[in-house]
């Protein structure tokens, strides 16, 4: 157990780190984190669609959420394999595929700029306009990536890890930063009472005017704190201005972490995703010097509590309108897997890690495995 004395809820982890664990471990992860440092729950987010080899991560999102039905799983639409329906009555057929599943939301990576290329089409292309109007209409939680920070668009700025990768767009073949922001506010002008929030502070931390004009703009939108590369150190150069700003908006900010996104081992994930936590907390809670990622101090803001339980839980609960997490409908979810499972199995593009997860989670819920005891820390 940690200092926090604010009850805490982790909006935006993932579920990864195949190439070192098991899909046992790759589900106890996130839950060990939570036991260790006493979180009320944790929202897991799929990458489904951040390409063919990404193509395990409903399968996996809905066994953590079969395992530990106190927490919460969005999904990820499908793009890639073969068989997924990319028609507008398809992709809306995917959503309440999901919802009757036991999802409790969705998640959007395909604004990512990897993955934005990866698509026969954007947002704004009417193939996705029923599934919009679905979500709105059902006020159904989405967390939505989009852009990076704008040095990887600057080959002279961007760091060693985005290089490493993947993530440097300087090279003229990936969409810009603005056109991704345009084609978003083309979505929000058209759906305009989405039930949503944009992780990473939506990458405006750099321009804070410029993100709250975006907020005053739309009042529905919300925002998560769950870092990019360059967050807290923007936090930090101007730590009057975003006290005001946390304040201000204190019923529009998530707290998340990005827990479980590396591919490292178990224990290594569980010991950086409990300091992450704990760095956090002491930024936000605190005005004491806390240590950030590249091994330099920041100083905390120090908000106060109300705003505190605003961004630790209460803002969460309300994109949830309150509900518990939805019950797992385990028959659509293993009928969902097979489908998937059968459109990549022969693909040889598509790595074998990927099926061999598929496989797992299929495995382990046709013979009824999803024991809660089988996967405790």
């Amino acid at each position: 157990m940690f200092g926090n004395t604010h009850p805490m809820i982790d909006s935006h982890v993932h579920i990864r780190g195949c190439k070192y664990n098991s899909v046992k471990d790759m589900i106890r992860i996130n839950h060990e984190i939570r036991c260790k440092l006493g979180l009320d729950s944790v929202c897991v987010a799929s990458l489904q669609a951040g390409g063919l080899n990404s193509v395990e991560q409903n399968a996996l999102c809905i066994l953590f959420k079969m395992t530990y039905p106190d927490c919460y799983a969005y999904a990820g639409l499908d793009h890639y394999y073969c068989g997924a329906d990319r028609t507008a009555e398809g992709y809306l057929l995917q959503v309440k595929t999901f919802m009757e599943m036991g999802f409790d939301g969705i998640k959007f990576i395909e604004y990512k700029p990897t993955c934005y290329k990866l698509l026969e089409a954007g947002f704004t292309d009417e193939r996705f306009a029923l599934c919009f109007s679905y979500l709105e209409e059902n006020r159904i939680p989405v967390l939505w990536h989009v852009a990076d920070p704008e040095q990887n668009w600057d080959a002279a700025k961007c760091s060693i890890e985005a290089v490493e990768n993947g993530w440097c767009y300087a090279d003229g073949t990936f969409a810009k930063k603005e056109e991704l922001y345009a084609e978003v506010e083309s979505v929000l002008k058209r759906f305009p009472n989405l039930n949503i929030v944009f992780a990473h502070l939506y990458y405006l931390s750099a321009d804070i005017d410029r993100l709250e004009r975006f907020l005053v703009h739309y009042p529905n939108v919300r925002i998560d704190v769950t870092p990019g590369p360059s967050m807290y150190y923007n936090f930090n150069r101007d730590r009057s201005r975003w006290q005001e700003f946390f304040i201000k908006y204190k019923k529009r900010i998530l707290f998340g972490t990005d827990n479980g996104w590396d591919d490292i081992s178990y224990a290594q994930n569980v010991v950086e995703g409990c300091s992450q936590i704990i760095m956090m907390d002491g930024f936000f809670t605190t005005d004491q010097p806390v240590l950030a990622w590249d091994g330099t101090m920041i100083q905390g803001l120090a908000l106060p509590d109300e705003t505190i339980c605003c961004l630790y839980k209460s803002n969460f609960m309300d994109m949830q309108y309150g509900k518990a997490p939805k019950k797992v409908n385990s028959m659509i979810a293993t009928e969902y897997i097979q489908s998937v499972l059968s459109g990549v199995i022969n693909d040889q593009t598509v790595c074998v890690e990927t099926k061999e997860q598929l496989i797992q989670v299929l495995g382990l819920l046709q013979d009824n495995e999803v024991e809660r005891r089988d996967f405790e820390v």
